[in-house]
């Protein structure tokens, strides 16, 4: 694969700019500011889109510096050609415009890519990661040794069997020890043992049955006092024989004398006939006696006088009476009411102890509510304890998936290299031997990825090389790697990395750059040098000027 041609029609300071490229090394020259990073920032962009971050990243991220910068749609166009076909890639780039269209120039065909808006699985084979860390190096991507260490180490562990640098080591360890941190194993624990103490703590089933036995204990003594009152209990049994007697002869004199009023005037209507009946029947027999008129005159008034003299005897003998019924009242009244005074009294201090075991009873049936109510707690404490140790038990297996997920990983670095250390090994090792002269002639990647060079029978790590030679071996490696992961052969892109580099090793690399596998190499650059070495090597190559 190889761009034939890059139209920048809104990118960052350029404007409708065309620029043509060609197979084998092609070298952008321009001075700093010229927008070289700018052109290497749109070929990526065209094989994978730009995304906009979020929050606080998006203000400098690589959306926002590539904006056009005298407005515009924010597009561009690149045509490049693969196993002998042409293809036409059209992009914007606006976020609310984002669109990504692919032609097969002969035919006109369009190249369905359905919701994505990379080529990669269509036109390349590597994801953005991995061509970033390995085609396409930057001058600061080779910079910081021990970061880039931390890179290859990491990235060398996944690419090698999943062609992608997105699950990298790194981020598996990371997210295993997230899983085992969100387990919370001694939060857990601890919150156990606080649970077990506070129920071992608690004795409510004992002071529930010592309040059972106490309220036992005051109801014997209310059942006690109750007995008391039992005789005139017994006394129902003549009173009910009392009801069971005719009204009138359960009526007291004095219940006689409240009858009702109209009864009582008919009663004495009946006797003031029955006087006067008698008196007629008197006179009536006066009459018949065989005597002189003279005589029956005075029986009749003598009866006459008889019969007042009654009268007024009995309505007498009735006031008397009414008297002495008041008095005998007022004495029953006043008895009635000793009697009351009394018998309250009485009461009153047989309900003295009743009125105290009631209390009592009320007291201990608070006591108990709140038992219960603190029951009801402890039941939820219970449960609580009870979830925990399923959660603990949860914990302790998925804590044993992650640390056999550690010890999976582990055997998978050995395996990988077993499997592609040797290889890689040699690549390196030939790459460095030619760029140094034959200065480092070995170099490994050891079981952990580490980096060693062999200098006079004995090996030696990185902090002993100096930061060019390490930077030289880096790009050997990332070659290497990029020579396993790319089988599509994606332009490789060097943007201004030989900074450090003196002519004879300059020289060097450039030749092994001509002869990399891949068909497209951009170099980007503000040093006159690199023209100068591949002129003096008379390599070919097509200088393009910005």
């Amino acid at each position: 694969m190889y761009i034939k041609k890059l139209i920048l029609q809104h990118f960052g300071k350029y404007h409708k700019q065309e620029m043509e490229l060609h197979k084998g090394i092609n070298l952008i020259y321009g001075p700093n500011e010229a927008g070289k990073t700018t052109i290497k920032d749109f070929v990526i962009g065209m094989f994978y889109g730009i995304e906009r971050q979020r929050g606080i990243a998006a203000r400098t991220d690589e959306y926002i510096r590539r904006e056009p910068l005298e407005g515009g749609d924010y597009s561009g166009s690149m045509e490049l050609e693969q196993e002998g076909k042409v293809y036409l890639i059209d992009r914007i780039f606006r976020k609310d415009q984002r669109s990504v269209r692919v032609f097969q120039q002969e035919t006109g065909r369009e190249i369905s890519l359905g919701d994505s808006q990379s080529l990669q699985g269509i036109l390349v084979d590597m994801d953005r990661n991995g061509y970033i860390n390995t085609l396409c190096i930057s001058s600061h991507g080779a910079a910081y040794k021990q970061e880039l260490q931390e890179e290859f180490r990491q990235y060398l562990m996944n690419v090698s069997t999943t062609r992608t640098s997105n699950l990298n080591l790194k981020d598996a360890y990371s997210y295993l020890n997230n899983q085992k941190k969100q387990l919370n194993r001694k939060g857990m624990d601890n919150e156990l043992q606080s649970l077990s103490r506070k129920i071992t703590d608690i004795h409510l089933e004992e002071e529930l049955e010592a309040i059972g036995k106490e309220r036992e204990q005051l109801e014997e003594q209310l059942l006690r006092i109750s007995g008391q009152t039992q005789p005139s209990d017994r006394q129902e049994p003549e009173e009910d024989e009392e009801k069971k007697k005719p009204f009138l002869l359960r009526m007291s004199k004095e219940e006689k004398e409240y009858l009702d009023p109209q009864l009582k005037q008919i009663i004495g209507f009946i006797k003031i006939l029955l006087i006067f009946g008698i008196f007629a029947l008197v006179l009536l027999l006066v009459s018949l006696l065989p005597v002189s008129l003279y005589y029956k005159g005075w029986l009749s008034v003598i009866l006459l006088v008889v019969t007042a003299y009654l009268w007024i005897r009995k309505r007498l003998k009735r006031k008397d009476n009414k008297k002495k019924s008041a008095g005998q009242t007022r004495e029953t009244v006043s008895a009635d009411i000793r009697q009351g005074a009394g018998q309250k009294e009485k009461e009153a201090q047989s309900a003295a102890p009743v009125l105290d075991y009631s209390r009592q009873l009320a007291d201990l049936q608070v006591r108990e509510n709140d038992l219960l109510k603190e029951n009801a707690k402890v039941q939820e404490l219970e449960a609580r304890y009870r979830e925990l140790k399923k959660r603990i038990r949860e914990a302790e297996e998925e804590t044993a998936a992650i640390e056999l997920a550690y010890t999976t990983i582990q055997e998978l670095a050995g395996n990988i290299y077993d499997q592609y250390g040797a290889g890689i090994n040699k690549q390196v090792s030939d790459m460095v031997s030619r760029i140094t002269g034959g200065q480092y002639t070995d170099v490994i990647l050891d079981e952990q990825l580490n980096i060693k060079v062999r200098k006079n029978q004995q090996y030696l790590g990185t902090e002993f090389l100096s930061t060019g030679t390490l930077e030289q071996i880096y790009l050997a490696v990332r070659l290497s790697v990029a020579a396993q992961m790319s089988q599509a052969g994606m332009p490789l892109m060097l943007d201004d990395i030989f900074g450090s580099y003196d002519d004879a090793r300059l020289e060097a690399v450039l030749m092994c750059l001509a002869e990399y596998p891949a068909e497209q190499v951009i170099l980007f650059t503000a040093n006159d040098r690199l023209a100068d070495v591949l002129d003096r090597t008379d390599m070919e190559y097509t200088f393009i000027e910005v």
